[in-house]
């Protein structure tokens, strides 16, 4: 590792996973931060932000989980793996991300369970916030209705 030595760096300048240490804000990603944060305390349900790939999107959903989380929110990262992964599977790592340590297999009773965590946080003046990396990978129709049931 010579080369770390030679250009004067502290650790490998290329992972498989994203470093947040190394995130660059350039403009458009200043812009898009900002229109995310304005979203968050306007308490909108949703907001989404499409680029190319390598754009930096999931580099800046990093850095929103740092940041937000120094904003009084329970904030989470939710890494879609693949397009099979379907409503239940949805449904059990959303409450799996805030914490429910054995989401239930039942539909009706997860949700139940996420929404006590959201009451929980709530009570604390905690802002539950979700951002899901890679959504377009939600193909299936369940797993779309899914998530917009719990938008609501």
């Amino acid at each position: 590792m010579e080369y770390l030595k030679f250009y004067k760096l502290d650790e490998e300048p290329f992972r498989n996973d994203p470093n947040p240490g190394a995130y660059y804000q350039g403009q458009d990603l200043e812009r898009v931060r900002m229109r995310v944060l304005r979203v968050v305390e306007q308490r909108k349900d949703l907001c989404t932000i499409v680029g190319e790939s390598g754009a930096g999107k999931t580099a800046l959903a990093r850095h929103l989980l740092e940041e937000l989380a120094a904003r009084s929110s329970e904030v989470r990262l939710l890494q879609v793996p693949h397009a099979d992964c379907d409503a239940g599977w949805l449904r059990r790592r959303v409450a799996h991300a805030f914490g429910v340590a054995e989401p239930a297999r039942e539909p009706l009773r997860v949700l139940a369970q996420i929404y006590e965590k959201f009451m929980a946080f709530e009570e604390e003046g905690k802002l539950p916030l979700l951002l899901i990396d890679d959504a377009q990978l939600l193909l299936l129709e369940d797993a779309r209705a899914e998530l917009r049931g719990l938008l609501s």
